[in-house]
């Protein structure tokens, strides 16, 4: 059981995704305990003033497959290797640094070992799914093959595939950006009752949308003729 002292939450990410963000709230409101990445220690810290010393920096293993992505193109089976390899290997390194932690928040398929650890301390595991339930996307692609006549290989390992399911099925919640990647779990087993809807946020000091600024001038326009 989930022992109810303060949060201290660790958030494991290989990469940064929005993870950086997340922890800075976190540790807004005294809660962060630890960030463990693999990402470069320059590119992590370049967007939130993370306390440096809260954040554990792995070396930066994803990088080899972003350099060969770069000479080689994206369909290179060395890197294709390391995209579903590397992560496990994160995981197993994170999960030897939750010694202090009550609160863990991981990405998929990088977290089983570390989910696992977790609750053997008594503590919660959420898992942010950042896309569909693998095995869902790999069902709806086959359909559609077969529509047309064509053969079907599945882009992703079937060890992937069973490994995102078993830490949605053992983790306390999951963390999903829209009502499709839920019912995309559902539909595979896991219970409703612990995906939790968060739609992703936009930074609205880099994204501009046209319609929204056309609508500032239209209320201005109102304005000043009512005025």
């Amino acid at each position: 059981m989930y022992n109810q002292k303060k949060p201290r939450v660790t958030v494991s990410c290989g990469t940064k995704f929005h993870s950086d963000y997340t922890s800075f709230q976190l540790q807004q409101h005294g809660l962060l305990q630890q960030v463990i990445t693999a990402h470069p220690k320059r590119r992590y810290l370049n967007r939130v003033n993370l306390i440096k010393k809260s954040v554990t920096f792995f070396p930066p293993i994803f990088a080899l497959s972003y350099i060969l992505n770069r000479i080689f193109g994206s369909s290179n089976k060395l890197s294709k290797w390391l995209d579903f390899n590397l992560p496990v290997l994160f995981d197993w390194f994170a999960a030897k640094k939750l010694k202090n932690t009550n609160v863990l928040l991981t990405w998929a398929w990088s977290g089983l070992s570390s989910i696992k650890q977790i609750r053997k301390q008594g503590g919660i595991a959420l898992v942010e799914e950042c896309g569909s339930c693998n095995k869902f996307q790999n069902e709806l692609l086959e359909e559609e093959y077969q529509h047309l006549g064509l053969k079907f290989e599945t882009p992703t390992p079937n060890f992937i595939i069973e490994r995102q399911l078993e830490e949605a099925k053992i983790a306390d919640y999951l963390l999903c950006p829209s009502q499709h990647v839920i019912n995309s779990f559902v539909t595979n087993g896991i219970e409703k009752e612990k995906c939790i809807l968060i739609p992703y946020g936009v930074n609205l000091g880099i994204f501009k949308p046209e319609w929204l600024k056309k609508r500032r001038i239209y209320i201005n326009l109102c304005w000043n003729c009512w005025c």
